[in-house]
């Protein structure tokens, strides 16, 4: 009996972690707010790192997905080559 709840206990731990990772999966880029113009200022001045920890503050996002956010309207913003 004591094993089979181990077991039991085991795989419930696996489908909690497995569920977690799977909540943790970054938003697409279009589904996240855009940035404001201060942060549309600090992409143009090259300041990323700047508007990173700028848009997180204002839009409580992840890392990841500040980040994603930034490179892309970054890229937006580059002249084409």
């Amino acid at each position: 009996m004591k094993a089979e709840m181990t077991g039991v206990a085991a795989a419930i731990s696996i489908l909690i972690a497995i569920l977690a990772l799977r909540a943790n999966k970054p938003r697409p880029v279009e589904k996240l707010p855009e940035p404001s113009p201060e942060v549309h200022e600090l992409i143009q001045g090259g300041l990323k790192i700047d508007a990173i920890k700028l848009y997180r503050k204002e839009t409580h996002t992840s890392l990841l997905e500040a980040s994603r956010v930034i490179e892309f309207y970054s890229e937006q913003s580059s002249p084409a080559a």
